[in-house]
Order: structure tokens, then C-alpha cells, then sequence
């Protein structure tokens, strides 16, 4: 038996704001530097397959939800590829 707290967790839901879908690939680059970078945007895909997507918002609880909610909506793999390319880039 699951103590309340743990049940209030489990049953809680977000407000989601509207996702601005399609972005442009512009709007996705300044999307990722907004969020901080390549690996958060991936974090943000990956807990898609990982938990109920009304949940991701309150996973990523520091990061503006209109970000969190853009970078669920949109396909970003080519965006986080180029940020990681860039990335790279600097490093050498």
C-alpha cells in the first residue's frame, strides 16, 4: 500500500501551455540554446518514452514549460544534431 504522498505525486497533472508546432529549424537552434544546450533537449525526448508527456513539465520543473512543451511537440533530432556539431566545434 502506497502512502498518500506518494498516491498525490503519482496523480499529479500540469497545466500544459500550447506547444508552438512547427517551429522553424531557426526556431529550434534558438530553442535548444534557450533550454541550455543539446543534452537537455534530449533529456526532455527520452523522458517522452519514459513517462505520460503531462508529467515531463513537472520532471523539468526549473525550465520555462513553453520550452519543455516545444521541445515535445516538434521533431528536434536534427536541431540537437546540429547544436552537438557546434559543440564539438568549439572544443577542438
Amino acid at each position: 500500500m502506497t502512502d498518500d504522498l506518494t498516491s498525490k505525486l503519482r496523480g499529479l497533472k500540469s497545466q500544459l501551455p500550447a506547444a508552438r508546432a512547427p517551429l522553424s529549424e531557426a526556431e529550434k537552434d534558438a530553442l535548444i540554446v534557450a533550454l541550455g544546450g543539446p543534452r537537455t533537449a534530449e533529456s526532455i525526448r527520452k523522458a517522452m518514452s519514459n513517462f505520460p508527456h503531462e508529467r515531463i513539465p513537472w520532471l523539468f520543473s526549473s525550465l520555462d514549460s513553453q520550452l519543455v512543451v516545444d521541445v515535445m511537440a516538434n521533431d528536434m533530432e536534427a536541431a540537437i544534431a546540429r547544436a552537438k556539431a557546434g559543440q564539438n566545434r568549439e572544443h577542438s
